[in-house]
Formats: C-alpha cells, structure tokens, sequence
C-alpha cells in the first residue's frame, strides 16, 4: 500500500504544475493556508501509518517514518527540480517515461527491503 501511494504521489507531482508550485511554495514560503495544507497532509499520513505501518513495525529495528519521509522527500525534489530548472538528479531525468518506471521499481524494493 505504501508502494502504491508513492507511486501516485510521483504520477501527481509529475503530471500536475500546480501541485508542484503548491509544493515549492510551501516549503520556500510562510502561510496559514499552507500550514493547515500541511496539517491535513499530516493528519492524512499519521493515519496511515497509525492504522497500516506502525503494528508491522513496532518491534523491528526498521523504522518506517523515516524511510516514508526520505522517499517522499526525494520524490518532491527530483519532480520540482525537473521541472523548474530542467534537473537532473544522478543522470535521471524523471520526465521521461523510463524514468519513471525505474524509480517507481527502486521505491518499490526500497519498501520491500523496510518489510523484509
């Protein structure tokens, strides 16, 4: 489930400018409308991982928060990058379609490796 949420979250951040500038806005910018944004997406993911995550792993020395956080993380920036200033990041330029699919399998076998 968690593969399937960043996957869909890379899709929106790839296909929609507007999130995107709703993303760098909020992390470049202070505003109430964007800290009750963030509040919701919070509230959106801690129950998430309260219901999904958090039992798999309270007794594994993984920590899933801070993996979702870094993968989710990496996506924002690889998709703002790419489409503000034409980046690339390590040679992957994730407007292309094959891009895509290779960090779409590498989140999926990052997650997979959190699980084992």
């Amino acid at each position: 489930m968690l593969c399937s949420l960043l996957e869909k979250q890379l899709d929106s951040l790839i296909d929609d400018e507007e999130l995107r500038w709703i993303i760098s806005w909020g992390v470049s910018e202070r505003s109430v409308a964007l800290e009750e944004l963030n509040q919701k997406r919070e509230l959106f993911g801690e129950q998430f991982l309260n219901e999904i995550a958090d039992e798999y792993f309270k007794d594994k020395d993984i920590k899933i928060r801070p993996v979702a956080a870094l993968l989710i993380g990496g996506i924002y920036y690889m998709t703002l990058i790419a489409h503000t200033n034409n980046g690339l990041m390590c040679g992957i330029d994730i407007r292309k379609e094959e891009a895509q699919t290779e960090i779409k399998k590498t989140l999926k076998q990052i997650v997979e490796w959190a699980y084992l």
